[in-house]
């Protein structure tokens, strides 16, 4: 899939969201690579180019964004989340407020400054916790009244579609998660699409039991089908630890999320790859391996 535009380039307010809008009904595609294993490129979702963040995670927010369209956007996330990249960029080119509330920092990470060079209002807040940034902009969203609004069930059913042309010979589908959200719509749309031989190994950024969790949200769309087994392998590094890591054609990948799942990734495997910030918006060591 080609950038639907560039930085130069791109429109701007409605135009931007009409642009992007044509994506979200596209089937992503699968990258088979010669030592064995494959990749679901859903990174390359909604790509605007190597200056924007793009993804499962952008397709979906666009998606709520457009139903929802001239309200600001709000997020309140860890000081490394990749929701703060995502919310900065739709709201920079469809003309709205972007608001970020994360913990503060002594100094702010690159995620950051990328929304601040964006003209994201951000709000650094102590003590630093994310549920407490989470709760102080729910307070905010409450006080300005109507706000761009994330739909769980939306993303659920979202990521279920994307799992429809998952190859049925393969051995295992390896997901990078935070919260089970993603897994559990690959999970369903897995089972609607009679793939419950193909085990899923979640490699999990947090210390959350996310095992039920997933099963829970996988059910949402697969109702009383058999769903795939489900393992969960906790990543040894916390969240915020970075990881340098690229697939074999060189595509950098996210250093929170799919570089770590690379790791866990053998021949006959597949590795789905959410989503990519972009490099300038990534830690200091990746930014040097990836020449910027």
């Amino acid at each position: 899939m080609q950038p639907i535009a560039t930085a130069n380039s791109a429109p701007t307010g409605n135009g931007w969201l009409a642009a992007v809008e044509s994506e979200f009904d596209k089937i992503t595609p699968i990258a088979e690579y010669g030592d064995g294993w494959l990749a679901k490129r859903d990174d390359l979702a909604c790509n605007l180019g190597p200056d924007y963040p793009s993804g499962l995670k952008v397709r979906q927010y666009l998606g709520m964004a457009s139903t929802q369209q001239g309200a600001p956007m709000i997020v309140g996330c860890s000081a490394n989340s990749a929701q703060q990249i995502y919310v900065a960029a739709a709201a920079h080119f469809t003309g709205v407020q972007g608001i970020v509330y994360l913990p503060a920092r002594k100094k702010r990470t690159a995620a950051t400054e990328y929304c601040l060079r964006l003209g994201c209002e951000v709000v650094e807040v102590r003590p630093g916790y994310r549920n407490y940034c989470m709760l102080q902009a729910r307070k905010r969203a409450i006080s300005i009244g109507r706000t761009v609004r994330w739909i769980n069930d939306r993303a659920v059913a979202d990521a279920a579609f994307q799992a429809a042309n998952i190859p049925r010979h393969v051995k295992r589908v390896v997901v990078p998660t935070g919260s089970g959200l993603l897994c559990g719509g690959i999970v369903g749309g897995m089972a609607m699409n009679s793939m419950a031989d193909i085990e899923v190994v979640v490699v999990a950024m947090s210390g959350r039991k996310i095992h039920d969790r997933i099963l829970r949200l996988a059910a949402q769309v697969a109702g009383d089908r058999k769903l795939p087994r489900v393992t969960i392998e906790p990543h040894p590094l916390g969240y915020n630890d970075p990881v340098v890591g690229r697939l074999p054609d060189g595509t950098p990948l996210d250093p929170f999320y799919a570089a770590k799942a690379l790791g866990y990734v053998r021949s006959g495997d597949l590795l789905w790859v959410p989503g990519v910030r972009p490099v300038s918006a990534m830690p200091l060591k990746c930014r040097k391996e990836f020449g910027q």
